[in-house]
Formats: C-alpha cells, structure tokens, sequence
C-alpha cells in the first residue's frame, strides 16, 4: 500500500491491493478494514469468528483445488 496511514487509504486503493489477494482472504481484510476506519473496536470473540471464518473457506479452497489438480 502507499505510505499514508492505513486509516487515510482510499477505499478503491484497498481494493485494488485485496484484488491480489486470493479470494478466501478478501472478506476477513475489508472487515478488518471496516473496523478501523468505522473507529469500533471489535470484541475479541468477533475477531476470532472473522479469523475462524477465513480459515475455514481457505482451508476448503485449498481441498477443492487439490481435487481438481489430483483429477487431472
């Protein structure tokens, strides 16, 4: 990202950076990201169910693509 304070990146800017990201993880940055810039300070179980979450759709992308290269 650029230099300037994570709180003052452009909302597109962040997006074009998750763009890169593989797909599993974008939603768990733009919730994280909401929370900053919204000033909340999510409880800590809300940050484990959005980590929880995350690892649970990575985890299954990995299997589905691990089928698909296996399967030829």
């Amino acid at each position: 990202m650029s230099s300037r304070p994570v709180l003052e990146t452009d909302f597109q800017e962040l997006l074009d950076h998750c763009a890169a990201l593989p797909f599993y993880l974008r939603p768990a940055v733009l919730q994280a990201f909401s929370y900053l810039d919204s000033g909340e300070r999510p409880s800590r179980a809300r940050w484990h169910e959005i980590r929880d979450r995350t690892r649970a759709e990575a985890r299954a992308w990995l299997q589905a693509h691990a089928a698909d290269a296996a399967s030829g």
